[in-house]
């Protein structure tokens, strides 16, 4: 069914349509008297550009045509007497060539341009001033305007009137201005001797004037008019439709939301007695829980709690005062200030919180335990009023949470104590040869000697030099395994892969060597990352043990034994593939080789932690990922299969 508006919106249309009618009409006449005056400066620009014209034309004529005639009479060509007004008057010249220019526009049906010229001394009487003309030419003279402007009233309508000074008169035009003895006799003989002679140098001697009707300025300002009326009109019409339906649309609206109104009203309080009727449930439940219960007026900072929460705190009823600094005192004073900020701003962002504090018990003791909350109502400002949430026990969980704790740092010593074998026994591997070579060099020398044999100097310093050499790279062996060695855990610092790499394989040199186990790497180079370069070097060190071990215990033919390394960035990562032909691990236990005193060597030659460490290492400390599968592949036309390992871990600079 059709809705109408009802008749206070009408009264507010029809005012709104009656002011929007005469801002109309006051916008139009507006437009009108502001086209009406761009057209009457444009007639005044061209007006004035006539004059400009005329003005050149009387230069021309009393500069440049006077000057050529002055020429043949100095020359004798031309009589001093000789005059003609065709020639050497700027006015006749003037006056003829507006003649033409107006005759031409009859032909095209323009208006014609009528210029005057008004002198108070004359030469034609036509031109002798008026008493208005007189003023106006008074006003050029006590130079007050460059030029005047008016707008008259004729008979046909309003006339246009624009006028300008002449230029004063300059020595050369003394000749025909001064006196009648001067002047040549044909121009006295044409105008007489009175006219236009008793004139001085630096007079002003006319105005040079254009009157012209404004009926088609004022025809072309109405059409412009109309036109922008026409457009307004319509964009009023169409702004007053789309008024009356959109106020109607609200009308409609405002009716159906009344509707609404209603009915969330009466659900509102369906649900409002649902709300408190689960409060009342959800309380019921958190009573019968081991669950403490609290409610936070921040306004009154009074907090309301449960027997439960009291029963954490060994506190009865009347021990507790239910203000929020009764509760804050408890916390302990190291977790103070965190658990405060955290609530202040969590509960501003609105947003639930969770956090693990101690707090005081009647006994004197800080137990553990776990606050959840979050907002529950804000006032109009957006200001929180009222927190609520639940809090629980959980002092055993975190006892256990420590347990665990010292249970992984002695696995980690376990696996450090491993690792710290396996390096010296790498360590007495590398150590053979060097110390070999100095021991023969010392007996060498000492034989020489008890026999008495001669030993000239150049031997003493060879053999001395093989010595330091020797001595000189067990002493770099010394400080390689020494910076493994170092106990600490929180540097961080920068460093190259490559280089760590590099170090790896310096480690494990005697060992593959004496066991056949050739090493090819692929490292991308100035792969940078930020940690504790100990821990990588651990991982990976824990990987080569378990494949220089597997290649022994599966009796790999010394020809088929390969270890390969791959590392490089993708998308901020650092990728690493290793790779080994050691022969693979069953599937059946492949999924378990990360779990601690896991092992697949006889008990009395593993602990099972090396590839435990490996993979704490990689997710706790260097925050990464490691995964591991059997590989088959070739290479050199040798068909080979092993573990590979794929390690990503987080590219990270400073």
């Amino acid at each position: 069914m059709e809705i109408y508006l009802h008749y206070p919106n009408i009264h507010k249309f029809k005012l709104v349509v009656a002011i929007a009618f005469c801002l109309y009409i006051l916008v139009i006449y507006l437009v009108y008297q502001d086209n009406k005056k761009s057209e009457i400066d444009n007639e005044i620009t061209n007006i004035e550009d006539v004059l400009i014209q005329i003005q050149a034309i009387r230069k021309y004529v009393g500069d440049d045509q006077k000057d050529e005639i002055d020429k043949l009479q100095a020359a004798d060509k031309i009589s001093y007497d000789y005059f003609t007004p065709a020639l050497l008057s700027s006015t006749y010249s003037a006056n003829k060539i507006n003649d033409y220019y107006n005759e031409i526009r009859k032909e095209k049906n323009l208006p014609t341009t009528d210029i005057r010229f008004a002198s108070p001394n004359p030469r034609n009487p036509y031109n002798l001033v008026t008493k208005e003309e007189k003023k106006i030419l008074n006003t050029f003279l006590d130079k007050k305007i460059k030029r005047y402007e008016e707008i008259k009233k004729g008979e046909n309508g309003d006339i246009l009137y624009v006028a300008l000074p002449t230029k004063e008169l300059e020595a050369k035009c003394m000749k025909c201005h001064s006196t009648p003895e001067a002047a040549p006799k044909q121009l006295v003989e044409l105008y007489g001797n009175k006219a236009g002679f008793g004139e001085q140098e630096g007079n002003m001697k006319a105005i040079l004037s254009i009157k012209k009707p404004l009926d088609n300025a004022y025809i072309k300002a109405f059409d412009q008019t109309l036109k922008t009326a026409i457009y307004i009109l319509i964009a009023t019409f169409i702004f007053v439709y789309f008024y009356y339906n959109y106020n109607k649309k609200i009308y409609i609206k405002n009716l159906e939301l009344e509707r609404l109104n209603r009915s969330l009203d009466n659900k509102v309080k369906e649900r409002t007695e649902e709300l408190n009727n689960s409060k009342m449930q959800l309380l019921n439940v958190i009573n019968s829980s081991e669950l403490g219960y609290w409610d936070w007026n921040k306004n009154t900072n009074w907090l309301q709690v449960n027997d439960k929460w009291l029963n954490m705190l060994g506190l009865k009823r009347e021990e507790f005062s239910n203000s929020i600094k009764d509760w804050f005192d408890k916390i302990h004073p190291k977790d103070l200030e965190f658990v405060i900020s955290k609530i202040e701003k969590d509960l501003e962002d609105d947003i639930s919180f969770s956090i693990e504090y101690r707090v005081l018990n009647k006994n004197n003791e800080y137990i553990w335990v776990e606050c959840v909350g979050g907002t529950v109502q804000k006032d109009f400002d957006g200001k929180v009023i009222q927190a609520c949430g639940i809090l629980r026990n959980i002092h055993q969980k975190k006892l256990n949470e420590e347990k665990v704790q010292e249970q992984e740092i002695l696995i980690h010593n376990q696996a450090k104590v491993s690792a710290i074998s396996e390096m010296l026994k790498n360590i007495s591997h590398q150590w053979k040869q060097p110390l070999s070579a100095i021991t023969t060099l010392a007996s060498a020398i000492k034989l020489s000697y008890e026999l008495k044999q001669d030993i000239s100097k150049e031997e003493i310093i060879k053999y001395t030099d093989k010595i330091l050499e020797n001595g000189n790279y067990l002493a770099k062996i010394v400080n390689d395994f020494s910076s493994y060695f170092e106990n600490n855990s929180q540097k961080r610092e920068n460093y190259n892969l490559s280089n760590s790499f590099v170090k790896i394989k310096e480690i494990f040199k005697e060992s593959r060597k004496s066991e056949n186990i050739k090493c090819h790497t692929n490292i991308e180079e100035n792969i940078i990352t930020y940690s504790n370069e100990n821990f990588f070097m651990q991982a990976m060190l824990n990987i080569f043990n378990n494949s220089l071990d597997a290649f022994i215990k599966n009796n790999i033919d010394k020809d088929y034994r390969y270890i390969f390394i791959d590392a490089k960035v993708i998308d901020n990562t650092i990728v690493i593939i290793f790779k080994d032909s050691a022969g693979g691990i069953s599937n059946e236990i492949i999924s378990k080789i990360f779990e601690p005193y896991f092992t697949t060597k006889h008990q009395s030659l593993g602990t099972g932690l090396g590839l435990y460490i490996t993979n704490q290492i990689i997710n706790k400390h260097l925050n990464g990922v490691i995964d591991v599968k059997n590989s088959n592949y070739i290479f050199e036309g040798k068909e080979l299969n092993g573990i590979e390992f794929k390690i990503i871990i987080p590219k990270v600079e400073k």
